[in-house]
């Protein structure tokens, strides 16, 4: 092989390597960008105060309605314990 192949070649796996690298880069920054614009999709949205008094009325409701059905359950727990005959 004469010097000017290996010159030759040597250039081209140079703009080999070189094209990868910014390849690789170019990607990487793909990806960064496309999880930020994720994320930003994700990230609920501010909720007025008027949706935390909805919600906290809701929850009061749910938690209202779980008492009432528990004080239900041990009313029949208390009458069917009177009713059936103990031995």
């Amino acid at each position: 092989m004469e010097l000017a192949d290996v010159s030759s070649v040597m250039k081209w796996v140079l703009l080999v390597l070189l094209a990868g690298f910014v390849g690789q880069f170019g990607k990487t920054f793909a990806q960064h960008i496309l999880r930020k614009i994720r994320k930003e999709k994700e990230a609920p949205a501010k909720e007025s105060p008027a949706d935390e008094k909805r919600m906290i009325r809701e929850t009061s409701v749910l938690t209202d309605k779980k008492l009432l059905k528990t004080l239900a359950k041990q009313k029949k727990k208390e009458v069917k314990r009177l009713i059936t005959p103990q031995d």
